[in-house]
């Protein structure tokens, strides 16, 4: 569905706006998931003030968000694309814990 090209999800929200496309996916499922959006946006700001380490899985996290996927992340800043992969499991991951430990 979210990776078609035609479909509406697609068309509507394929720019730069994580937020946006955590509403689309809440609206579009269950009415009684929570609201996760806020906590990963301070757990992604948190990190972006953090260390220099925290600032960089950031930077790649929100730029992975807002290109689609990690070769073209890789493209963008000339880095490694295994690197950009390890960077996107292990926040994905952090994200993961954090949702869970709010359930």
């Amino acid at each position: 569905m979210i990776a078609s090209k035609t479909s509406p999800f697609y068309k509507i929200y394929r720019k730069n706006n994580i937020h946006e496309y955590y509403e689309y996916l809440r609206r579009a499922s269950n009415p009684g998931v929570p609201d996760h959006g806020p906590l990963i946006t301070r757990t992604l700001d948190k990190k972006q003030s953090g260390t220099i380490y925290e600032s960089h899985e950031a930077t790649i996290f929100k730029k992975y968000a807002e290109l689609g996927s990690c070769s073209k992340v890789a493209e963008y800043y000339a880095i490694p694309m295994q690197h950009v992969k390890e960077v996107v499991r292990k926040v994905k991951d952090e994200l993961k814990e954090k949702i869970k430990q709010c359930a």
